[in-house]
């Protein structure tokens, strides 16, 4: 599923605009690209699949640089 985010720091370092995901900065480019979604299946099911492969690429505890915060994490699971 993509993604439409803010157009904050976090989400414009994580989302390649228009590749993987939308940010939007105002209210009509929110609208602007909630429409493209909707009316464009395949850019969807294109999107969405980028989107996916990158988070698994970069964001699981398999991939993801940070090793110190991943071993915190697992101190406190176990």
């Amino acid at each position: 599923m993509p993604t439409v985010a803010v157009a904050n720091r976090t989400f414009s370092e994580a989302i390649s605009d228009g590749v993987d995901g939308f940010v939007a900065k105002d209210t009509d480019e929110w609208v602007s690209k909630l429409e493209k979604l909707i009316l464009d299946e395949k850019l969807r099911e294109e999107m969405g699949k980028k989107a996916r492969e990158k988070a698994l690429k970069l964001y699981t505890t398999e991939n993801a640089k940070n090793e110190g915060y991943y071993e915190y994490l697992r101190s406190r699971i176990y």
